[in-house]
């Protein structure tokens, strides 16, 4: 099976690889989670296969970052990911094959993940540089070492705010209910249980919620609950929060960052009064 990478982001990081990564590896896993909100991955595979190719994945971008911090690369490309299924069903994923000075990394690696996943060996090659390519594709590691930053000053003991006008939605049916029936605005925060950059933006969107509930309806949907959601609405990462009106589409923004960065701004848009 090969994977191609078609824009710039890659799926987020999942709760099986904070489960199963061996620990003593935060800084890894905070850089292979900032590089899994920068990229985005579309293929079709199985779950398991999601869960076994996560980690390759995750782990590769999480060395990008590392060996251009260290060598004094700003930006990287992938190459290729290769890595052999239990099964002998090797997947691959290809990247970018050429890119002027870039300079090629390629490394080996083998890692215990123990339970059901055992022993494995994967393949990567990146093309790494020292100054920004001419390819949206590339990876800024100064924008994920921010992130990483951002990331760390996080109190992950907050999972709830006190006050929220978020609602819940269970069923395709009942969104499109809401988008017929409610006027003005409405934020559709799309998330999965299973993605860590959801989480963090759970606590942030309830307080959106009041901040801005003058603005319209907050919403929010599981695509573990609502599967045709991503179908539907051609979603390749999350979060990502919709905007519509009058029962259209007027604005898409994804990744924690982006969504954050969005609110923030409406906010001081809000707050912002005319000077006479």
């Amino acid at each position: 099976m090969v994977l191609s990478l078609q824009k710039k982001r890659l799926l987020d990081l999942v709760d099986f690889v904070l489960a199963y990564l061996p620990g003593g590896f935060m800084k890894k896993l905070l850089f292979c989670l900032m590089a899994s909100m920068l990229c985005t991955l579309q293929a079709e595979f199985g779950a398991d296969q999601f869960t076994s190719f996560s980690f390759p994945i995750n782990q590769t971008y999480g060395a990008g970052v590392e060996i251009c911090e260290e060598n004094g690369y700003t930006h990287f490309l992938v190459k290729r990911i290769s890595y052999v299924d239990k099964r002998g069903e090797r997947l691959e994923y290809t990247g970018v094959q050429e890119a002027e000075n870039g300079i090629l990394v390629s490394n080996t690696f083998t890692q215990d993940f123990g339970g059901i996943l055992g022993e494995l060996t994967f393949e990567y090659e990146l093309l790494c540089f020292e100054q920004k390519p001419d390819d949206e594709q590339a990876i800024d590691v100064g924008e994920i070492l921010n992130l990483v930053r951002m990331l760390e000053e996080v109190d992950d003991t907050v999972v709830t705010s006190p006050e929220s006008f978020v609602i819940e939605v269970t069923t395709f049916d009942e969104l499109q209910a809401y988008l017929e029936n409610t006027e003005g605005t409405i934020y559709v925060d799309c998330y999965s249980p299973l993605c860590p950059p959801c989480k963090m933006l759970a606590p942030k969107y309830d307080e959106f919620s009041v901040e801005l509930a003058a603005s319209g309806t907050f919403l929010k949907v599981s695509l573990n609950d609502v599967p045709e959601m991503g179908a539907e609405y051609d979603i390749d990462g999350l979060p990502t929060l919709l905007v519509f009106k009058d029962q259209r589409e007027v604005e898409r923004k994804r990744s924690l960052p982006t969504i954050m960065n969005y609110f923030d701004t409406l906010i001081t848009s809000q707050c912002t009064c005319p000077v006479n």
